[in-house]
Formats: C-alpha cells, sequence, structure tokens
C-alpha cells in the first residue's frame, strides 16, 4: 500500500511543480527483454515480471503513459534489433561513442555497473593476490557486450591470459558455469546474489548505464527525458531505493581484504563482550551460555563470511557498560555490543563502531497525562550508557536521576522521585507485562536508536570484517532476529495473574488464609489434610496462572500472524492495482481487478475493524442502542447478503422463519454484526457443493412483554476439531495457525460475537465435527414493540444528490487523502478549497468573506494546529456567521469516545476514514 501511494503523491506534486505537465502519450513502446537476475524477470507475457528495470519502466511509464510490449530474447539479438528499430527501448545499455551513432542515450543515467570477475564459491582457485592463480582459466563472456571489453583490457594490464569462452547470451552461460563447464564469469554486482554459489575475485571495471532508445524514436527519447526529469524532482533517492529493494547485497562483499585476512592469520577465537540481562538484543541463559540478537547476528556473519571451522566465537558477559567497553581497551575482548550514542560520545569512548546491528524506536514511560514537566527528571540506568546517551542527546535539559537497573527506574517513576524515564520498543514488554507498572503511560518517540558493535580504535581487519557480513546478512537481520527473543524478555508471574484477577481470586485467597488459620487450631491429622487441600487450591491456582500465561502468548503470536494477515490483502491490492494500470484499455480485466481490489480492501478493513471493535469491547465502551426493527426484514437482508456469494460458490443456502412477533426492539447493528460473523464464517469454511441453513424460530418467553428468538446457523464445512472447540471463542485463536492457512482473519471475529451476545444478555453455543461441518446456535430476547411504537417506513429511491455551487473548506494535510476527497465532491457539483492544516484552515476562514464557505470538512491528526483545536478557535471567532459554520470531523480516529472528542471541540458531526461515499452523502445532505 505504501508504494501505492508514493506513486499518487508523486504524480500530484509534479503536476503542481511541472505544471503544466505534459498530456499522458498512450503510446506503445517495445521493450527488448532478457532474463538477468534481480534486473529483468519474466520471460514470457503469462510470467510475473519484476527487477530493477521492471519497476524503473514502471515509474517511467507513471510521468508519460507509455504502454510496453515486450520482445524477448537474447542481449546480443536484443541489441541488434534496437540499432534496426525493431525495438524501441533496451534496459542497462552502457554508452560509448561508437553507439552513440546509432542509437540513443537519455540525459539521466538508470544505474551504475561494477563489473567483477566471479568464481565458484566453494573452491576459490582464483586469488587476486596470485596472477599465477588466473592463468589459462576458462572465463564465460557474452559476445557484445562491455562487460566482456572492460574483463579484456584488464587482463592486458595485469598480464594475465584467460581462455575466453563466448556465449550468445547469459543463459547459456550461467548454466554452463553452474556444470562447472567454466572456471569463472564477468557479471555485475547488481545480479550476482550472496546466496548463489558465485564468489568475487576482482572488480574489473565499471560505468553507468541506461534505458537506451532506438535513434528512430526521437519523440520517446523526449518522452523519457521529461520523465526522468520529473522523478529526479520528486525524489532523488529513487535510483538507490530501487537498487536496494530489488538488487539488496551482491556477492562480491564476500571477498576478504588483505587487512581482514592478516587479522584472521592472527587470530582462530573471536572474543566478544556483551551486556548481560539485556534481553532481546543480549543476555545469559540459565546454563550459562550467550543468548540473545548478538548470537543469531555473529552466527550469520561468520557463515556469510565462509570462516565456519575457521573463526570460533566466544563470549563475556558484563553488568556495567563501562566494564564491556574497558575491556575493548585493555584487550579482553575483540568486540563489544551494544553500544549506542552520538558520533561524540561514541568518539570518547575511544572506540570504533560498526554499521548499525539494529535500529529501534524509542518509548517515553511516565504515570499520568503527558506535559513539558514529564520531561523535566528522567530516571537513567547508571550500568547503561546506552539510554544515558540518548537522553541527553533528545533531552538535554533534563535532570538525571541515576538507578541501579531499569527496574529501578521504572519504580523511581511510579514513585513519583522521577518524572519519566526512557525505554527501547523491543523492551517495552517489561512495561506492559508487568502488573506493578499498569498505570504507567507509554508514548512511542519520534526519535529511534542504533546499536553497533564496537571495536578498538586501529582495528581495521575486525571492523571491515563486521561490516562485511552486517551487510552481507541484509540492514533487516537484526529487528526480525530480536523478535524470536521477545518471549523471554518478562515472564507473566503469579504475582501479575493476582493483580489482575484479584476481584475473582480474592474469595479463594481470603479462604486461603481462613483455612491457615484452621490448620494452626487443629491437630496434626487434619492440619495434614487440609494442608492437601491447600496443595490442591494452589495447584488450581498456579493452573490459572498458566493460562493467564498462556492467553498472554497467544496475543502476543496475534500480533505476528497479523503481519502475514494484513499483507495479505495488501499484497493483493498491489498487485491488481499494477495490473489495472498495466490492462486499463481491457474493460473486462479492467473490471475484474477493480473487483479484487475492493474486495481485498474490504478483508483490510474487516482485520483493522476487528481489532478495534475487540478494544472497544475490552475497555467497556460499547453501549446498548436499541430501536424498533422488523424481524423479517432484518431476516431478509442478512439473506440477500450472503445468497449471492453462496450461490457463486455452488453452496445452496436455505433459511426458515417461524415467529409470532414480528415488531421488536433491538440494537440491529450488533445483532447483524453477530449474524454477519457467523454466516460469513460459514461460507469461508464450506466447501463448493455444500449446505448452509439458516433457521429462526421464536421459542417460549417467560419474561412479560418480550419475545425470545432462536437462530441456529448450520453448515456443512470443514469443522473444527474437538480439542479446538473449547477455545472457539477465544481472543485471537484459530485452529490453523501455520503460514500456509488460506482463510484471512485475526481470531476475534468469534470473540467479538460472544461478547456482543453477552452484552445484550443472550448466549450463543456451537457444536461441530472435524470434516462433517458447525452448528451454532444463538438465543437473544428482545422487548416486543407496541403497535403505536412502529414506524412504517416507505423504502423509495432517493432523488439524485445535487451541491452545486455549495462551496467546502476541506482541512486535510495528506495529499492523497485530500486528492481523493476533493474528486468526490466536485463529482456532485461542490466547489473545494484545501487548507493543509488547523492553522491554514483558521486563516482561509478568517480572510474569506461572509458565506464564502458552506461547510468545514476536517481532519483530526494534522501538524501545527489539528483538527480539535482548528474547531474550537472557529467557535470562538467574534464573527457570528463564521463561528457557526457547520463543521464535520473527516479522520482515520473513528472509535466512540473520537466522535465524542470532535462533538466537544464544537464539531456538527463525525465521519471516518476509509470514506463511504454514500453516508458522506447523506451526512452532507443532512447538515446543508
Amino acid at each position: 500500500m505504501k508504494k501505492i501511494v508514493f506513486v499518487f503523491a508523486l504524480f500530484f506534486l509534479a503536476i503542481v511543480a511541472f505544471a503544466p505537465a505534459q498530456e499522458s502519450t498512450g503510446k506503445t513502446v517495445k521493450v527488448g527483454w532478457f532474463q538477468s537476475n534481480t534486473f529483468q524477470e519474466g520471460m514470457d507475457d503469462e510470467s510475473p515480471k519484476g527487477g530493477f528495470s521492471y519497476e524503473y519502466l514502471m515509474k517511467v511509464a507513471d510521468y508519460n503513459g507509455w504502454q510496453y510490449k515486450y520482445v524477448y530474447g537474447e542481449w546480443p539479438d536484443l541489441f541488434e534489433k534496437l540499432r534496426k528499430g525493431e525495438i524501441d527501448v533496451l534496459a542497462g545499455v552502457s554508452s560509448t561513442e561508437e553507439r552513440k551513432k546509432t542509437i540513443s542515450f537519455p540525459s539521466y543515467t538508470m544505474g551504475n555497473d561494477l563489473y567483477y570477475l566471479y568464481q565458484h564459491s566453494d573452491t576459490h582457485v582464483m586469488d587476486i593476490f596470485d596472477l599465477n592463480t588466473l592463468q589459462g582459466k576458462k572465463i564465460g563472456c557474452v559476445k557484445e557486450n562491455r562487460m566482456t571489453t572492460f574483463l579484456l583490457e584488464w587482463a592486458k594490464e595485469n598480464g594475465v591470459q584467460f581462455e575466453i569462452v563466448y556465449y550468445d547470451g547469459f543463459t547459456k552461460r550461467d548454466e554452463e558455469f553452474k556444470k562447472r563447464k567454466i572456471d569463472g564469469i564477468v557479471a555485475t554486482d547488481n545480479n550476482i546474489l550472496s546466496i548463489s554459489g558465485y564468489s568475487a575475485v576482482v572488480k574489473i571495471g565499471e560505468e553507468p548505464f541506461y534505458l537506451a532508445v532506438t535513434k528512430q524514436r526521437k519523440d520517446l527519447l523526449k518522452d523519457l527525458n521529461r520523465s526522468l526529469e520529473i522523478i529526479q524532482e520528486m525524489n532523488p533517492y529513487f535510483l538507490h531505493d530501487l537498487q536496494h529493494s530489488n538488487q539488496g547485497v551482491s556477492n562480491n562483499n564476500n571477498r576478504l581484504s588483505p587487512e581482514e585476512n592478516n587479522w584472521l592469520a592472527h587470530h582462530h577465537v573471536l572474543n566478544v563482550g556483551y551486556m548481560n540481562n539485556y534481553t532481546p538484543f543480549c543476555g545469559t541463559s540459565k546454563d550459562n551460555q550467550a543468548t540473545g540478537l548478538i548470537t543469531d547476528v555473529m552466527d550469520a556473519i561468520v557463515e556469510r563470511l565462509n570462516l565456519k571451522g575457521t573463526l570460533f566465537v566466544r563470549y563475556k558477559p558484563y553488568d556495567n557498560y563501562n566494564d564491556m567497553v574497558q575491556s575493548l581497551h585493555d584487550g579482553t575482548n575483540d568486540v563489544v555490543f551494544p553500544i549506542s550514542g552520538s558520533t561524540w560520545d561514541i568518539d570518547r569512548d575511544g572506540i570504533n563502531v560498526t554499521s548499525p546491528v539494529v535500529t529501534v524506536g524509542m518509548n517515553l514511560v511516565y504515570e499520568g497525562t503527558f506535559s513539558e514537566e514529564k520531561l523535566r527528571k528522567i530516571a537513567v540506568n547508571s550500568n547503561n550508557k546506552n539510554q544515558q546517551y540518548y537522553i541527553n542527546e533528545t533531552y538535554p535539559k533534563a535532570e538525571l536521576i541515576y538507578k541501579s537497573s531499569i527496574e529501578e527506574c521504572l519504580k523511581a517513576v511510579k514513585e513519583g522521585e522521577a518524572t519519566a524515564t526512557i525505554i527501547n520498543g523491543l523492551r517495552i514488554d517489561l512495561v506492559r507485562k508487568n502488573s506493578d507498572y499498569k498505570d504507567l503511560t507509554i508514548l512511542q518517540l519520534g526519535k529511534s536508536s542504533s546499536r553497533f558493535m564496537g571495536v578498538r580504535k586501529g582495528e581495521t581487519g575486525i571492523l571491515l570484517q563486521l561490516n562485511r557480513g552486517l551487510k552481507l546478512i541484509g540492514r533487516d537481520f537484526g529487528i526480525n532476529a530480536s523478535y524470536k527473543y521477545m518471549d523471554e524478555f518478562y515472564t507473566y508471574t503469579a504475582k501479575d495473574f493476582i493483580k489482575k484477577n484479584f476481584m475473582t481470586i480474592g474469595p479463594a485467597l481470603i479462604i486461603l488464609m481462613l483455612l491457615v488459620g484452621i490448620i494452626l487450631g487443629f491437630d496434626a491429622r487434619r492440619a495434614k489434610k487440609l494442608a492437601r487441600r491447600m496443595d490442591a487450591l494452589n495447584k488450581n491456582l498456579e493452573k490459572a496462572r498458566e493460562d493467564a500465561e498462556s492467553a498472554s502468548k497467544a496475543k502476543t503470536n496475534f500480533f505476528f500472524n497479523m503481519s502475514h494477515d494484513i499483507r495479505t490483502p495488501m499484497n493483493a491490492i498491489m498487485g491488481f492495482t499494477e495490473l489495472l494500470d498495466k490492462y486499463q484499455e481491457d474493460p473486462l480485466k479492467r473490471s475484474n481487478y477493480l473487483k479484487k481490489i475492493n474486495d481485498s480492501s474490504n478483508v483490510l478493513l474487516s482485520i483493522i475493524n476487528n481489532v478495534l471493535e475487540m478494544a472497544r469491547i475490552e475497555r467497556g465502551t460499547v453501549n446498548i442502542e436499541e430501536s424498533v426493527w422488523s424481524v423479517e426484514q432484518f431476516n431478509d437482508t442478512l439473506y440477500s447478503v450472503f445468497q449471492e456469494m453462496m450461490l457463486n460458490k455452488n453452496i445452496k443456502f436455505t433459511r426458515t422463519i417461524k415467529v409470532e412477533h414480528h415488531q421488536v426492539y433491538c440494537d440491529t447493528i450488533k445483532v447483524r454484526e453477530v449474524f454477519l460473523n457467523i454466516l460469513s464464517n460459514a461460507y469461508k469454511y464450506t466447501q463448493e457443493g455444500g449446505h448452509v441453513d439458516m433457521v429462526l424460530r421464536e421459542i417460549p418467553c417467560k419474561k412479560m412483554g418480550y419475545a425470545t428468538f432462536e437462530t441456529t446457523i448450520s453448515d456443512t464445512g470443514i469443522g473444527i476439531s474437538e480439542e479446538f472447540l473449547p477455545y472457539v471463542f477465544d481472543e485471537f485463536a484459530r485452529e490453523n495457525n501455520s503460514a500456509g492457512n488460506r482463510i484471512e482473519g485475526t481470531g476475534l471475529g468469534l470473540s467479538i460475537v460472544k461478547s456482543l451476545v453477552e452484552l445484550m444478555n443472550g448466549t450463543i453455543t456451537v457444536r461441530s465435527k472435524k470434516g462433517l461441518g458447525t452448528t451454532f446456535v444463538v438465543i437473544l430476547t428482545h422487548k416486543i414493540a407496541k403497535q403505536e411504537e412502529i414506524v412504517h417506513h416507505a423504502f423509495q429511491k432517493q432523488p439524485p444528490l445535487s451541491f452545486r455551487d455549495k462551496r467546502i473548506l476541506l482541512a486535510e494535510d495528506n495529499d492523497l487523502n485530500a486528492e481523493i476527497t476533493s474528486a468526490i465532491l466536485t463529482e456532485v457539483g461542490f466547489i473545494v478549497d484545501r487548507a493543509t492544516d488547523g492553522n491554514v484552515c483558521l486563516d482561509m476562514l478568517k480572510n474569506a468573506d461572509d458565506n464564502t464557505y458552506d461547510l468545514i470538512l476536517m481532519d483530526i491528526q494534522m501538524p501545527n494546529m489539528n483538527g480539535y483545536e482548528a474547531a474550537a478557535a472557529i467557535r470562538n471567532l467574534e464573527d457570528k456567521k463564521k463561528s457557526s459554520i457547520p463543521i464535520l470531523a473527516l479522520t482515520a480516529n473513528a472509535f466512540e469516545e473520537d466522535k465524542q472528542a470532535a462533538l466537544a471541540a464544537g464539531m456538527n458531526g463525525h465521519l471516518s476514514k476509509p470514506i463511504n461515499i454514500q453516508e458522506l452523502m447523506d451526512t452532507l445532505e443532512k447538515t446543508l
């Protein structure tokens, strides 16, 4: 989704920056397409395309409207077709004076090629420090390729005689290299991966490359230069980001330098000092072994540098940061971790540091409501300079309150000795899980902090070696490895359980204390008997603690599963958006892709809504809001929602209604949510050809003036196992929790259903057998509506809305959101003026003539002045006409308390994002 937002934002800004922008050309451009790993992939029209070149071409097309037709082949043939004008463009072409005579090059490069001689990574028979090992080696080269020219020049300069084997293209050359028919190849660094079996011998040259254009198409060269000019203006780092995302780290990096080899020649053991009790970064296990991120990082570096069996890592823990750093200076250790702070701090410690091992967010922990006062006295762990350096750099005016541990820092905040402390995001579970700190507030800070490995100044060999290893394992390795140790950081204890559930287990504890008193008054025999009872009670208490800990772990696992569940619809949205752009002229495909994008968007929104709904239920902010409704009409609505879906999946969907009372009071939104969830599960988990049956019947009710309804929904789907059935209503529970699970969801749906049913004083039960299907039974009791309370609604088609010449002031800081909202509003006749924040909105209203604006749509989270502040300021204007203008919140803050906050700030209503167009139009019609 970020990439889509980025593309649209660039397009919008490009229009502003380069107005008037060029018209979309709609030209079909023939692209020469050859297979090159990470650069150009997908060698027929049905294969998904990808790589650096493909994304580059897509970006170019964003600004000139090109449509691509791919012509497949090997490099030499495609290059010749470019000369003859049989294809229009070819990526990855180097510029020479000779080539400029027959083909054209744009003003901007596509990238920079580094040419390397590669050999097999498991043999290393060629050694650049002994040129005799290169003599006579068979090297595979591609005809008509600049890499071959550079190799021949390098060989001549260095007196090396190679046996050159020429190929018509890359495919055959790479196949013979893998079969070991040749000793080496020449290739660019950007299409040789670090895990591919290639190892760099020597760099033989470098030069820029371009998206070349045939001489016959000067119009395309003009289009291309204009697009590249826009790309450069919008994002000067576009090529860097594109290269990193597609090509990552190349294998030329695992070739050790003379300094590194010299260090290794004198060292077979790498001594690593680390901070103890600093999970997930580092720590010591119960069997006195080093654990945490540092061990995973060092193992990965040793493996990627092919040093297994050659270099052994030995670890030593330290309780104090200064002692750990001193161990470098006295020669005890070669490396220490973690190190952080500004360049000035690190230099004063007399050490050099590697590239970042991991970068983490930081959190301010305080009690009560945040204010600048909370930054006055900050507690800091005297044994951890990482924390102290961050505070000194971020809050230089703060008074530091030194404590012996982070736990003592938190205690100081809790007891008022300090106003706050700082904890990094990977260690914040110490606060979240520990019941002692349940009253403390966590605020994520904008400035992150990196953790490095430190070495002695002058130790170039080991520093180069560590940085080479970090580059090979990738910049995301550290953060990903850290999550593995999160559960070890803080264990949910019996003390936490008791504090959290005191009202539940309090009576049990009181009974326990009474039993102790009774034991003291009885003889030994009775005391033993009661002791056995106490033991059983303790076991029950321990089991309850384990259950609570299990629930906590389930919740933690949920957040990791969310990554997969959210990425699944996001991936579909991004993929179908790209296909939609490619096939805009095909109405059938366009319609299909739009439907799938909409479906995936609804899945994503459903996941988010479920999480938010569960949070509202847990906080007790959900209320029952009843109105009169028709039982049959409600059932009809449910049936019509799923009828077409069931039909398309070849599921037989039946319903039966047997009721005596037809009009009742109920919270239709919550009742609808209950049955939509159950029916949605029935649809998802029932295969084609199955059955789903919905039976609504009225059953006897003992309460005068009320009616009880039993709804049974049965399916012949995959069913639920006997082992999982007791947990089906638990939060975050999903029977299949593997990465291969094809059913999207948070595992919150049925938990929400049960919570809502119980909120309405109803019951829900389930019975199921694996492979045979599932049956849910929901029983709800509703007040019967009297005849005079029944409102008969006449359903008729509303006339089309028209808001012509009405002017709206839209306060929205996000360019993409503003563009979407403006397009929706102008389509129905509104004139829209935009303010980029609350300050601008207020000024525009003040400076406008009376009656200029009919309404303000106000975003909430904006810089300088947020929506609440802007609304309050408008209501306080002296000009009564302007101060009374209708204001509607239009925001992603969608909780009930957000609505109340909007009303409290003086707004007339609240609309949530994503925008529901019909709801927006209805609200505007009522307000205006």
